[in-house]
């Protein structure tokens, strides 16, 4: 994608400076750059064809190290380490590839939207990895049976699944979990999966040296399924040479089968701008590497999640549309064939849509998309499903591109499809089916993550934005029997701080985001994305887990807040949004004169459509203890109010479920279809004329769910 372009305000040019002075500070690297137009060298592997992986005789460095033996066993402490290697958007042209048209005519599926029934439900979520220093996160994960390993730009983490507590944090390089490797200064774009065939996490991180034009990878592949015993670590320098000029990998990608671990990566060139897409197969057993030119900017490997399977490794790649022609899927294949390493080759095309090349719109700013690229990608019972971004559209205006403008400069959505694998190499894939993730108009949803279970169900996890809010961390979802094409509702799964940025500019965003099935209850799924945590776009992490709801059942955020007794202190409607973020509604008291000090608030809801019964969840705090805590709802039919909760509120966090049943619905809901929810707290004078402490009223989190059974 382009290059991070500092912000035009004064603070946001300031910051832009510090971060890549911070770069030059730390490590003496030189940042490349390479033209947004530069072709993709052709030497790859056509649509149709198999060929033998080419053996690699650089040797591999191998030691051990054993995260019980970390002292202290987190480290966190963020660092001003600038902005990773640029992210150049590649312009594939006609020439680029020959399309394999022997598809045409065959028509393809109807492209579905967000108007399945199946919903997304929550289920825990914590916070991950914070603020390091980077930009941006590059945010991946793996589930194990009892832990989530999330790794980002550049940190590891490991958290209790159950708890939700960060148990080990280092930093990736050197001086940290991959202390004896031979590591260079300047490692990033980690990516970790979990390979289901042996019940092992497998971590790639990049390590690049730009003075001495040295490019490694650095792997490291745990014991077994708990992260805390030993870990083998593994160094392949992976720089290519082309002419004797060196080229550096970028953007990895890994997946494993029985035999090999593969990774891809995007090889740019330290001083010249060559530009190749390659593949990487590791045997497990470390003796062999072997690598190929595929000729496919951004192949992304497609993880598995399902045990036993003796086939291929798979890995997709996008072709844009150009001038008339479709865009295509290229679908690769990587099996052992003797002692070799094979790699295939087959083009799947698909439906229409317009490229995304900018960003997508947030307050005063844009987000990077990375439009340009095949996002992610699973593989499971014989199919492969996708996820990229794309421009909101029309989809057909594609076919004129890259001459026509985009019509949504601003506004992208998520692509997704399935492509039918038919035992591919042996057989022919196909698409099966295709949809969009996004919203009809002002919403933009990118950077997405998919992923598909046993049953047949496909996840997907992504970005919001608009010009009027600042990013979201959205989920949708479907079954097996809804309508091809089609995923549920979109359900917001966490929230940015709130804010607004004046001046333009384009900031670094994402470079991915993390999507997981979980290996004990393959019904629940587990994400990972990134939010803003303040104005000066320093980024947090959301860890979180979600099923597949009853087909009906639909969770919404407020639509209004409106204080009743005190003065706000801060925050507004979208506090509400995200748990344990540090946005919150906060209500200082009010002192009523024989009573004591109120704070208290109306929350109004909107479920829409047919609501038979709802599940109110809040999350408030008051900063004194002992406060009495009560929660009414409007009764519509008596003009008045329900008290349906008390408690005594604490200084710490608590979460309140109020559970209405189809008995009681009708009382509740208005002629609009609204909800109207009181909450109160009260210290109450206890002697006559004498005022009780004064306290905050801090509500973190609300939201609705309807139609739960």
């Amino acid at each position: 994608m382009s290059n991070y372009k500092p912000f035009k305000g004064v603070s946001r040019l300031i910051l832009a400076l510090l971060a890549v002075s911070a770069v030059g500070l730390a490590f003496g690297q030189k940042r490349p750059v390479v033209q947004s137009d530069t072709p993709i060298n052709q030497e790859g592997i056509k649509s149709g064809e198999t060929k033998t992986m080419l053996p690699w005789d650089k040797k591999i460095k191998i030691s051990t190290i054993n995260p019980r033996n970390f002292f202290p066993k987190i480290t966190n402490a963020a660092q001003a380490r600038g902005i990773r290697p640029s992210n150049p958007d590649i312009k594939l042209t006609k020439s680029g590839y020959q399309l394999d048209r022997s598809q045409d005519g065959l028509g393809l599926p109807t492209v579905g939207g967000n108007t399945g029934n199946s919903t997304a439900v929550l289920g825990a979520r914590f916070p991950g990895v914070s603020f390091t220093g980077w930009f941006p996160p590059d945010v991946s994960m793996a589930v194990g049976s009892t832990h989530v390993v999330q790794v980002t730009n550049t940190t590891v983490g490991f958290f209790n699944k159950s708890t939700g507590t960060l148990e080990f944090s280092q930093v990736l390089d050197g001086t940290g979990f991959f202390s004896g490797q031979n590591v260079g200064s300047f490692t990033f774009d980690p990516r970790v999966i979990y390979d289901p065939d042996t019940n092992r996490f497998i971590m790639v991180v990049l390590d690049v040296d730009f003075d001495a034009a040295v490019s490694r990878v650095q792997i490291a592949i745990s014991t077994d399924a708990d992260p805390f015993n030993p870990w083998t670590l593994v160094t392949l320098d992976n720089t290519i040479t082309i002419g004797g000029a060196p080229l550096w990998g970028d953007y990895p990608t890994v997946s494993t089968n029985e035999d090999y671990i593969v990774m891809t990566f995007n090889h740019f060139g330290f001083f010249t701008n060559n530009v190749l897409g390659t593949m990487f197969a590791l045997s497990k057993d470390l003796s062999r590497v072997q690598f190929f030119n595929t000729g496919q900017f951004s192949t992304s490997m497609a993880k598995r999640s399902v045990p036993g399977t003796t086939g291929p490794a798979y890995g997709v790649g996008i072709v844009h549309p150009f001038l008339g022609a479709p865009p295509a899927a290229n679908v690769f294949a990587v099996k052992k064939s003797g002692v070799n390493a094979t790699i295939s080759n087959m083009q799947v095309q698909l439906p229409i849509y317009m490229p995304q090349d900018g960003g997508a719109s947030m307050r005063g700013i844009f987000i990077d998309t990375l439009g340009g690229r095949m996002m992610d990608a699973s593989v499971n019972q014989n199919s492969l499903v996708f996820a990229l971004t794309v421009n909101a559209g029309p989809d057909n205006l594609g076919f004129q591109y890259p001459f026509a403008a985009a019509p949504n400069p601003g506004r992208s959505k998520v692509r997704w499809g399935e492509i039918s694998l038919n035992t591919f190499p042996n057989g022919r894939p196909a698409l099966f089916q295709s949809g969009d993730m996004g919203y009809a108009n002002t919403f933009a949803t990118c950077l997405p993550a998919i992923i598909k279970n046993n049953a047949g169900e496909i996840a997907v996890v992504a970005t919001r934005s608009s010009a009027g809010e600042t990013p979201k961390v959205i989920a949708a979802t479907r079954r097996s029997i809804d309508v091809k094409g089609t995923l549920g509702p979109i359900a917001i799964f966490g929230s940015s701080a709130n804010f607004n940025i004046t001046g333009g500019g384009t900031s670094r965003w994402g470079d991915y985001a993390g999507i997981a099935i979980d290996p004990l209850d393959p019904t629940r799924f587990w994400g990972s994305h990134e939010i803003f945590s303040n104005s000066s776009l320093e980024w947090g992490t959301e860890i979180f887990s979600f099923v597949i709801g009853s087909p009906t059942a639909v969770t919404t955020e407020p639509t209004g807040v409106t204080p009743v007794f005190g003065s706000v202190a801060g925050g507004n409607v979208d506090s509400f949004d995200t748990l344990g973020d540090s946005d919150v509604y906060s209500l200082n008291t009010e002192y009523i004169s024989g009573r004591g000090n109120y704070a208290g608030y109306d929350l109004t809801f909107n479920p829409g459509g047919t609501v038979n019964n709802v599940d109110i969840t809040l999350n408030m705090v008051s900063t004194v203890d002992g406060v009495t805590g009560f929660i009414y709802m409007f009764n519509v039919t008596t003009n008045d109010w329900d008290l349906v909760w008390n408690t005594r509120l604490k200084a710490t966090p608590q979460e309140i479920v109020i559970v209405i049943d189809s008995a009681r619905m009708s009382k509740y809901i208005n002629g609009s279809g609204n909800i109207v929810t009181r909450v109160v707290a009260l210290n109450a004078e206890r002697r006559r004329g004498v005022a009780p402490a004064s306290f905050a009223l801090n509500s973190d989190f609300g939201a609705i769910m309807k139609n739960r059974n």
